[in-house]
């Protein structure tokens, strides 16, 4: 096999920062085994913007508390946003969380000591740690959803969330030819082939620029015999997992993502990614 990046013009330099991740809880809890007991002192966070943050525990699910949130990259972390909303009687209080093992080795941090009042939606946020790869459960057919429990001092909320790929994206990423073709070549059972919707193949320089805002990393970029542009990506998740990409760009057609993982499932996620950073 020829080299893959052929003759097209050298990569853009990578620009990497060094990420301080906090340390893996020891053990491999279950949503309820450390649920009830110490959290250690809750750790100030800043606050989210409420404004269109999905619900992802209906005031049913929560007897009343109604959580709104996701997860996003901020400031070197992945970090949960939440809005929790009181529609019941009584004072809520005493958060705590958990989450089952999933597929990006996401591990709870800390939710700050708030107190929600009758009526009243507050805004708060804590960043989650990672465990390694070891740590991660096998790609099954939800493989982005995250199971949360979360403990309040009327009982514990049993809801789920749909994790974005590029959310638990780090920034510090080798970029260099030689290994990457090394692992892609490696990896060539494993490839997923997906058409992104709603993405272009149009003005490629300005997504090759949001893609490195969101940690989507170029290797190469070249253009084919046929004209179309092919962008070359690493992307490496917080658990050490890495996701290897060619992007093909077909001028007023669409793009073309080819995936490639060690980890089963990871490939796939990449197209929703793609459509939420590029769409």
């Amino acid at each position: 096999m020829s080299d893959l990046f052929g003759d097209g013009p050298a990569p853009a330099p990578a620009h990497s920062a060094t990420v301080t991740h906090a340390p893996a809880p020891a053990g491999g809890a279950s949503l309820l085994d450390d649920l009830m007991g110490g959290f250690g002192a809750p750790a100030p966070a800043a606050a989210p913007a409420a404004a269109n943050l999905p619900v992802i525990c209906t005031a049913q699910q929560g007897k009343g508390m109604e959580i709104k949130g996701h997860l996003v990259r901020r400031n070197g972390e992945s970090v949960y946003d939440l809005v929790i909303s009181n529609q019941s009687a009584q004072p809520l209080s005493g958060f705590a969380i958990q989450f089952n093992k999933n597929l990006f080795s996401i591990l709870p941090g800390t939710v700050p000591a708030i107190t929600v009042n009758p009526g009243q939606s507050v805004p708060t946020s804590f960043a989650v740690k990672f465990g390694d790869a070891s740590q991660a459960q096998a790609a099954g057919p939800n493989a982005s959803q995250l199971q949360i429990a979360l403990k309040n001092n009327v009982g514990v909320h049993y809801f789920s969330d749909n994790i974005t790929l590029h959310s638990v994206f780090v920034e510090s990423v080798p970029v260099e030819q030689g290994p990457f073709l090394q692992e892609w070549k490696s990896l060539e059972s494993v490839e997923t082939v997906t058409f992104p919707k709603g993405v272009s193949g149009d003005h490629v320089d300005d997504k090759a620029q949001r893609l490195r805002a969101a940690n989507v990393f170029q290797v190469a970029r070249r253009r084919n015999e046929q004209g179309f542009e092919e962008l070359y990506t690493v992307s490496r998740c917080g658990n050490g997992s890495s996701v290897l990409c060619m992007l093909v760009f077909a001028p007023g057609k669409g793009c073309r993502c080819s995936a490639r993982s060690s980890v089963a499932g990871l490939g796939a996620l990449m197209t929703a990614a793609l459509e939420a950073i590029l769409a």
